[in-house]
């Protein structure tokens, strides 16, 4: 796009050596779900070196998340690709697992040499209290909910819960980061992106991530927060707050009339 418009500014997320922002070599989208969690652990007392994570999903969002979990001190107790769900109650290596997923890519679950290679889907029901389903939407529906064994469930994937499904968590007590909170980080990224178009100094990812961990953890206590003081799901209160900041912006520009 860039080339054929002969505008530099045309594109965000383009290659470090094109003076853009790689967003998945950097990682901010999984890097921004095991902040969220880390800081919703926070919220309810619970340190993550005592709590175990599942990770559906083993692309750039579910490496870069495993990475991060493991930085904080969590055990990764399962992964999953197109090849199956890896398993270890005692822990992966993780290094080892993205070491090889440099050459495998999604293979590196069938080429880890430890744990075991279950059917996919497991991965959601193995004994853990974080889970991210970071792959495909529609993949917790209102039955699987009720069998959820994990109390914090952090949102990769677009979608990944249905309605029914977080109305029964709820009813469960088990703590949900929407998907639009917690996998917002690739959004941050390329807000960063944009406003450095044109310059000849592109943003460090050290100053991205910062900010990528700042907003989606007060983003995700917030939503937790006002579910819990209204008595209704996190999506619901999400919707909420972010209805409420834009008709406070547009009722700011005299437009009260157009939001009711």
């Amino acid at each position: 796009m860039q080339d054929e418009l002969g505008d530099r500014g045309a594109a965000v997320g383009t290659p470090a050596v094109l003076g853009g922002v790689p967003i998945d070599e950097i990682g901010v989208t999984g890097y921004g779900l095991a902040e969220v969690a880390d800081e919703l652990a926070r919220r309810f007392d619970r340190s993550m070196s005592s709590l175990r994570v599942a990770i559906q999903g083993f692309g750039a969002v579910g490496r870069a998340a495993a990475k991060r979990f493991a930085e904080l001190g969590a055990t990764v107790v399962a992964v999953s690709s197109v090849y199956g769900a890896l398993h270890d109650p005692d822990g992966l290596d993780i290094a080892r697992l993205l070491a090889l997923a440099a050459d495998a890519g999604d293979g590196a679950v069938k080429e880890y040499d430890a744990g075991s290679v279950r059917r996919l889907g497991d991965e959601l029901l193995v004994p853990a209290e974080i889970l991210v389903p970071a792959a495909v939407q529609d993949v917790i529906d209102e039955r699987l909910a009720r069998e959820l064994p994990a109390r914090f469930i952090i949102e990769g994937a677009n979608l990944p819960t249905s309605p029914a499904a977080q109305r029964v968590l709820k009813e469960r007590d088990v703590v949900v980061a929407p998907d639009f909170i917690a996998n917002a980080g690739g959004v941050v990224a390329a807000a960063f992106a944009m406003d450095h178009r044109y310059s000849g100094f592109p943003p460090e990812p050290k100053s991205i991530l910062a900010t990528v961990s700042a907003k989606l953890r007060r983003n995700a206590v917030s939503v937790v927060d006002e579910g819990l003081l209204r008595g209704v799901t996190t999506h619901e209160a999400a919707l909420s707050v972010a209805q409420a900041r834009v008709r406070a912006a547009m009722e700011a520009r005299g437009h009260r009339a157009m939001v009711g």
